[in-house]
């Protein structure tokens, strides 16, 4: 009949039971002014809303003792019992002694058809128009938009059937609000036979139920005495697991006991063989102690000897020095001679006093070496002996001199040697033993470190060692460049004559290189002389570097 703009139609959203005439107050109702924004609606409606219809799904009464459908056991149960019960109610809806007690079917009674009165729509129009200007101060733009809709709507007297069927169906809603509660009481009377049937299913199903509970019951009874059997079982198991381990713990123990009575006896008989041992080792020491003794003994008798002669020496070339007075040149030169003479005395008194004290130190160096190796003393000593007799069948001039041995044995001579000296009477006093010559000394270098390179049967000290030097070295002071360079760069050494200068003291560095001397020759040192040793390699190899540059 009439359009309205969409944003004006989403303000008022009619319910299906309010024309928009009663919005303005037709049909007589009374209004009122609602909210702030002044719109016109009815107080109190004259249609009222149609009453709630009946659900078609059956509702059972409060209070059913059936169990709904999500507590019961399964689907084969519900289907039978849907079945039982529609079979009754079809019984029921048959003829029979039930079918008495219902009452004749009635049809709903029809309302009166209530005409609608006559209406002026001239008259409405002005009294919405006056309305209407006295709220147009209040009306918000879409409000406005749509009263001016309103004016333009064109009602034709086919209006007056449209509120007639409105009024219909306002009378249609009363009547049935009214007929409700008559209705429920008809229905009630109605189902009141099917409520007896309606307890025996009940207490059909309620049986059925109890009837699974109990079997439930005797299940769980049963289940539960065979866990008891099987908890009785295992505590029967664990109590033979218990005295079994009882019993190993029993023989355990008493293994334990044997073990260690074995272990007891085997530390008193390895008591009894460490007392035997420490006597031995003692005996071994005092042998060892009383041969050095003899060997300090013979030195002191060598060392008489020597200052003995020395002494005779020094007479006869202070004659000869009193005999050459005479001439002035013969004089100078026998003066020149005797200065030599006494310097060499000197010198040789000094090497003698460091001797004596390289040799103390020596044979307390020595003690503790025996004291180490005691049981293997005599296997040793016979070993050394093979070698200085080998050395002597090869070398027979260069073992002349006992100082010599004494360099590279450090042990002097041997127990018999010393005996024999003692048996056999002082011999009248002979010449001093020729010096080693310089080949004697080269050989007796390349000697020493042949022997360096397998097991020299101990530990060495510091003069044992060699040097590159053409003197008996004692201390560190006898290692100079004076002498490295007159051992290294002589014309004459064996084995180096078509050698240049360069190769000479690349050979030497090789073997006093300081790691390879530290890894290979200073493990066969004592540990006292470490320091001793490694400070005369460092000089050797300091001139042997500044050689090479």
């Amino acid at each position: 009949m009439f359009s309205t703009p969409k944003k004006a139609l989403s303000k008022f959203r009619a319910s299906p039971y309010f024309s928009p005439l009663r919005l303005f107050g037709f049909c007589g109702g009374s209004t009122e002014r609602a909210s702030s924004f002044r719109r016109i609606i009815p107080s109190e409606p004259s249609y009222r809303p149609l009453p709630r219809p009946n659900p078609r799904k059956k509702c059972y009464p409060p209070g059913d003792p059936r169990r709904r459908p999500s507590q019961r056991l399964c689907a084969k149960p519900l289907r039978q019992q849907r079945s039982v019960r529609a079979r009754s109610y079809h019984n029921l809806s048959k003829a029979g002694p039930c079918n008495a007690a219902q009452p004749n079917a009635q049809p709903n009674p029809q309302p009166p058809v209530v005409l609608a009165p006559a209406f002026d729509f001239d008259a409405i129009a002005q009294k919405v128009r006056r309305v209407a200007v006295h709220a147009a101060p209040h009306l918000t733009p879409e409000d406005k938009i749509f009263m001016t809709q309103l004016e333009k709507l064109n009602i034709n007297h086919n209006m007056a059937e449209v509120l007639n069927g409105l009024e219909t169906q306002r009378a249609s809603a009363e009547r049935a609000q009214r007929m409700a509660p008559v209705l429920e009481a008809e229905r009630k009377a109605r189902n009141a036979p099917y409520q007896d049937m309606r307890k025996v299913e009940d207490k059909f199903i309620i049986d059925y139920y109890n009837d699974r509970a109990k079997e439930k019951q005797d299940k769980e009874a049963v289940l539960a005495r065979m866990a008891q059997a099987q908890k009785d079982m295992l505590e029967m198991e664990a109590r033979i697991n218990a005295e079994r381990a009882e019993s190993i713990r029993i023989q355990y123990e008493a293994l334990f006991a044997e073990c260690e009575r074995d272990r007891q006896e085997r530390e008193k008989r390895r008591a009894q063989e460490r007392r035997r041992w420490a006597k031995e080792r003692e005996a071994n020491i005092q042998l060892a102690e009383e041969n050095h003794r003899r060997v300090l003994a013979a030195q002191k008798a060598r060392r008489e000897r020597a200052e003995a002669e020395a002494a005779r020496l020094l007479a006869e070339r202070q004659a000869a020095e009193a005999q050459a007075r005479a001439e002035e040149e013969a004089r100078k030169k026998a003066e020149l001679e005797a200065q030599r003479a006494r310097e060499e005395l000197e010198r040789q008194a000094h090497e003698a006093r460091i001797r004596e004290e390289e040799a103390n130190r020596r044979a307390a160096l020595e003690v503790q070496a025996r004291e180490e190796e005691a049981r293997r003393y005599a296997e040793e000593m016979a070993r050394m002996q093979q070698q200085v007799e080998a050395h002597q069948a090869r070398e027979p001039r260069l073992w002349r001199d006992v100082s010599m041995q004494d360099v590279w044995s450090g042990s002097g001579p041997s127990a018999s040697d010393v005996s024999m000296a003692e048996e056999v009477p002082a011999p009248t006093p002979t010449p001093p033993p020729a010096q080693p010559t310089d080949a004697d000394r080269w050989n007796l270098y390349e000697w020493k470190w042949d022997a360096l390179k397998g097991d020299v049967g101990g530990l060495l000290v510091f003069s044992q060692l060699p040097w590159p030097v053409l003197h008996d070295v004692y201390t560190i002071h006898d290692l100079t460049p004076e002498r490295f360079s007159e051992f290294l760069f002589n014309p004459q050494r064996p084995g180096y004559e078509p050698k240049t200068k360069k190769e000479r003291v690349k050979n030497e560095l090789l073997r006093f290189h300081p790691d390879k001397y530290d890894g290979k020759i200073l493990g066969k040192v004592h540990v006292e002389e470490h320091a001793l040793v490694k400070e005369a390699v460092g000089r050797v190899t300091r001139f042997l570097t500044t050689a090479r540059s």
